[in-house]
């Protein structure tokens, strides 16, 4: 029962959002229509399983494993822009506080069931030139993110291309 009310609501809120986001005229009618569409068979396939069996005798299940799918993915899309968002706060950050142009990267895993993000490594990318000039700096920078991630912080240098 679980399962089907989050297989009901995760539909309605997917169809709610599509219904937000679709352009005007006519696409937007019949992405509206479809959405319906979709939440119907949704709420409905509980009373359609009833209905339908298979040749061993068991009740067809339409959308269990589609909808696992879907939110798997939904996951996974949503924690990779919430990490790049963090990378580019970092990387804000030490721009504004240092002048320091840098490529922050983090190394990160989804944990357990509540899919939390864990960050397992910060690497940070700054060009030869300004790596030699501000390596105290730079030291500095690895100290604070590595105390306040609580992870390892490296920092890589790449050489300009030569013209």
């Amino acid at each position: 029962m679980k399962a089907y009310l989050f297989a009901v609501a995760g539909t309605v809120v997917i169809s709610a959002i599509l219904s937000a986001v679709a352009p005007e005229g006519k696409l937007a009618g019949t992405i509206k229509t479809a959405a319906k569409l979709v939440c119907l068979i949704v709420i409905a396939q509980p009373v359609a399983k009833y209905f339908v069996t298979l040749k061993n005798g068991q009740s067809a299940e339409f959308f269990e494993k589609t909808v696992l799918s879907a939110d798997e993915d939904f996951i996974n899309y949503c924690s990779k822009i919430k990490v790049a968002s963090a990378e580019q706060a970092v990387e804000t950050e030490i721009y504004e506080t240092y002048a320091l142009k840098t490529d922050a990267e983090f190394d990160w895993v989804l944990c357990g069931d509540s899919k939390e993000i864990k960050i397992l490594t910060i690497r940070l990318t700054f060009n030869e030139e300004t790596a030699l000039k501000n390596q105290a700096t730079i030291r500095k920078i690895q100290s604070e993110l590595s105390e306040r991630y609580g992870v390892t912080v490296t920092a890589d240098v790449f050489k300009a291309a030569e013209s």
